[in-house]
């Protein structure tokens, strides 16, 4: 389905010339800023509900003029509307960003110029702390993959997976778009794969052998015949594994131990990053190896470092202890 399918009703509540903007501002943000699938949907939701409110506060069909007069108590008001629907603090934040993103566009590629919108700001979101958990926990929720599945196949599929997501700290996507060329390719003396992130931005990640030993299980056992441009996993009719089967499985698996109900896969990557840290990693190497663009992002690990240095404090200073 093309963009203008997909936004269909949407833009009936836009004049023409709106209409082609907003269709070219998604273009522009998959092709010229190629930000990640999530992202993408995200930013369609957002203008889609913003449409909605926008075209039902004025009582017309949404023209230019119309997105270049929105002042502030317009904004507020469509913030507000979504917060009283229970968006999040988070959503909210990633929904101001998309208006700035769409009338930043608006203004660069076509000269329309609504300075309000500049001037919206919310609070910051107090910084989370990664969810991880042991890696003695992590294996035995591996091992508990076993109880799920009546294939052999699909067992050591799931294994190799979660080890993926653990062993090199990928985020679900990434190690689900893989395909077999990316783990034939890895050379047997570095050890390392190539992973595409967010925004198309290649890394390197050492693959454990560990890691390796398992996807070269589960490929062994897989009952479809495959070709290095096929994906790495994949699901029972023989297509590129969703990430959905994952977090099935993941929370499955999370009840059956009675872990934290908020675990996730992304769990997983945090936990990588975290034993990394615990064990004498620094933070730009864990900026590397996650493929965060900015350091500022993987400061949220710092709680690790912290706790390592009271640690370190504790048992070696001669005044820490009680006399």
């Amino acid at each position: 389905m093309s963009i203008k399918g997909k936004l269909n009703s949407e833009l009936d509540l836009t004049e023409a010339d709106v209409q082609t903007k907003i269709v070219l501002w998604m273009k522009w943000l998959k092709n010229e800023k190629s930000v990640s699938r999530n992202t993408y949907s995200s930013y369609y939701r957002d203008l889609k509900f913003f449409i909605i409110f926008i075209s039902s506060h004025l009582g017309k069909i949404i023209s230019k003029g119309d997105l270049q007069e929105l002042n502030q108590i317009d904004f507020r008001s469509y913030l507000s509307h979504r917060t009283s629907n229970g968006l999040s603090r988070n959503s909210l934040r990633r929904t101001i960003s998309t208006l700035k993103n769409f009338f930043n566009y608006l203004e660069l590629k076509h000269n329309i110029i609504n300075n309000s919108v500049k001037l919206i700001e919310t609070q910051k979101t107090p910084l989370s702390i990664p969810r991880s958990i042991t890696s003695d926990e992590i294996f035995k929720m591996i091992d508990q993959v076993n109880e799920f599945h009546t294939e052999d196949w699909l067992v050591k599929r799931d294994k190799a997976v979660l080890l993926l997501l653990y062993g090199c700290g990928l985020r679900i996507n990434e190690a689900l778009q893989l395909n077999l060329s990316d783990f034939e390719n890895i050379s047997p003396d570095s050890g390392i794969i190539k992973i595409i992130g967010k925004g198309k931005k290649e890394r390197i990640v050492p693959i454990l052998e560990r890691v390796s030993v398992s996807i070269n299980d589960y490929l062994e056992s897989c009952p479809f015949s495959v070709s290095s441009s096929s994906p790495l996993f994949l699901g029972k009719r023989g297509k590129r594994l969703s990430p959905r089967i994952i977090q099935r499985i993941l929370e499955k698996i999370r009840r059956s131990l009675d872990y934290d109900p908020k675990l996730t896969p992304h769990s997983l990557r945090h936990s990588f990053a975290t034993h990394i840290l615990e064990n004498g990693g620094d933070l730009r190497t864990i900026q590397e190896l996650l493929g965060h663009s900015s350091l500022s992002t993987t400061q949220k690990y710092t709680h690790v470092d912290e706790k390592k240095i009271k640690k370190i404090f504790d048992k070696s200073h001669p005044r820490s202890k009680r006399e």
